[in-house]
């Protein structure tokens, strides 16, 4: 597991849990632009923030169910998504 990361984030295809630690300001999590099938990230909100700095995750050129972008704003929120031509979120 890497640490948790302050700012905007690209994610690397070698990631899998990418945890949001403490942030001042809503930061963006880009997905990356060149997914292989069955890709699997996990963001998790680990401080609890995401109410007040929302965490926007960017599918990078591909939807995330249906839309270019996924808004966590629940705090702790944990969004997890796979790719299969585009990002499907499984919760």
């Amino acid at each position: 597991m890497q640490p948790p990361i302050t700012g905007n984030y690209q994610v690397m295809p070698t990631d899998f849990l990418i945890p949001v630690g403490t942030i001042t300001a809503p930061v963006v999590v880009t997905l990356p632009a060149s997914p292989i099938i069955g890709s699997t990230y996990v963001i998790k909100d680990a401080n609890g923030i995401a109410a007040t700095y929302n965490i926007t995750v960017s599918g990078n050129g591909f939807n995330i169910d249906g839309y270019p972008t996924y808004v966590m704003k629940v705090n702790y929120e944990t969004l997890e998504v796979t790719y299969d031509g585009a990002w499907w979120v499984i919760r």
